[in-house]
């Protein structure tokens, strides 16, 4: 396994059907996690989380997302 540190951390802007695909790519992917998601319903962004990393913070501001310092790349 490769070390947390050594990953990067992906975060997820939407959290409508696509983004469930995208999320599985990242979990597909050793050297990714998921690091937030983000929607403008709260809701709809913690049930992606919590499906596919209950560790994963949960924004519905945009800016907040880009401002997290765990989020390497960003997912659109």
């Amino acid at each position: 396994m490769i070390p947390q540190k050594e990953r990067l951390g992906v975060g997820i802007r939407g959290a409508g059907q696509v983004s469930y695909e995208h999320a599985k790519a990242i979990r597909s992917n050793p050297r990714l996690y998921l690091a937030a998601t983000c929607s403008r319903s709260r809701d709809s962004a913690r049930k992606l989380a919590a499906e596919f990393d209950p560790g994963a913070k949960v924004y519905a501001r945009y800016e907040d997302l880009l401002a997290d310092p765990a989020v390497d790349v960003v997912s659109i």
